[in-house]
């Protein structure tokens, strides 16, 4: 069932007059507004909205980017064809702003959070996105965030807008796997961070203002087989992050240190990194921000002797990344 996200105020009440008066039908119950959303824009290019997004929020403004209401609907599974179906709007210009989550979030959790608008009163500029991170640090597990939006012009009777969406954050597993034999230190012994700036975003999903945040893992620990085989490798490391959009120009950083004595041992431009492998799956067609925009889950392999890093190479979902030209430490 679609909910009013705000509550009905007086000026919310205003704003409904412009929904009351477009339909142009002897049957009202033939008038209506279909939003439609979608998301294929991913590296399978395939509509994963059904399957993904469980809470969507839909934001209306007219042609002057004035907000006029804001609806919400919540399910465990959208079916394939699901449209929220909404009064219909008088003929004119409307822009329709769609954010959308894999879980509903409650009032205690640190996730994105959408700035609160004021119908009659707030513009389309003021919609912003804004991860609650304490100290500049997130090191829980946040809900994925999925932005959509477009103008369109409307005319009277039936209507039908499409939003195509995209995801704004992103998963990683981190794994540190002993060079030779089982010659790791625990997992305690590596502070495992990603820093990176694109945490405050318009409702196009892009930056809206540069604001550092360090992600921590929601999840470390040192994983084993419980075979004792030397030299198989039967131990390693697991970290994992999420992040939120990942900005080519913005060098977002992946970053260990050993926890003993503070000393950084490895530093690699992130963003440069996982570009590598939009290469190696033949999807030269997009740009580098695209790739980082369409694929959102992430497993990358390190080999370490001790506390050094191999560096030969690096496993990022599967593809074998040669890296024995570059510094990365």
């Amino acid at each position: 069932m679609n909910n009013l996200l705000f509550g009905v105020s007086a000026a919310l009440l205003l704003s409904f007059s412009i929904l009351a008066n477009s339909c142009v039908y002897d049957n009202r119950d033939a008038c209506y507004l279909d939003i439609r959303f979608s998301y294929a824009y991913n590296v399978k290019e395939a509509d994963a909205f059904s399957s993904e997004v469980k809470d969507i929020e839909l934001y209306v403004f007219d042609e002057d980017g004035m907000f006029l209401t804001a609806w919400q609907d919540k399910s465990m599974e959208f079916p394939l064809d699901y449209t929220m179906r909404l009064p219909s709007l008088e003929a004119g210009t409307y822009t329709f702003v769609a954010m959308g989550r894999n879980k509903s979030i409650d009032d205690s959790s640190l996730e994105f959070r959408c700035a609160r608008l004021e119908p009659q009163l707030s513009r389309l500029g003021d919609l912003t996105v804004r991860l609650e991170a304490p100290d500049g640090v997130c090191s829980t597990e946040i809900a994925a965030l999925y932005n959509g939006y477009c103008t369109v012009k409307l005319e009277n009777g039936t209507q039908q807008v499409h939003v195509e969406m995209k995801k704004l954050t992103n998963r990683f597993r981190i794994l540190l796997l002993p060079y030779v034999g089982d010659r790791l230190p625990a997992a305690d012994e590596f502070d495992i961070r990603i820093e990176s700036s694109a945490t405050w975003l318009d409702y196009r999903g892009e930056s809206f203002q540069d604001e550092r945040v360090t992600f921590l893992p929601f999840l470390q620990e040192t994983i084993a087989s419980g075979t004792t085989d030397s030299p198989t490798v039967s131990s390693g490391i697991l970290a994992d992050l999420n992040t939120s959009r990942l900005l080519y120009e913005d060098r977002p950083a992946l970053v260990v240190r050993s926890r003993s004595d503070g000393k950084e041992l490895l530093r690699i431009n992130l963003a440069w990194l996982l570009s590598l492998q939009g290469i190696a799956e033949h999807r030269s067609q997009w740009s580098n921000q695209e790739y980082l925009d369409r694929q959102d889950m992430y497993s990358l392999t390190f080999f370490v002797d001790g506390t050094l890093f191999i560096t030969s190479s690096i496993v990022v979902n599967g593809w074998v990344l040669s890296l024995s030209d570059v510094t990365l430490h």
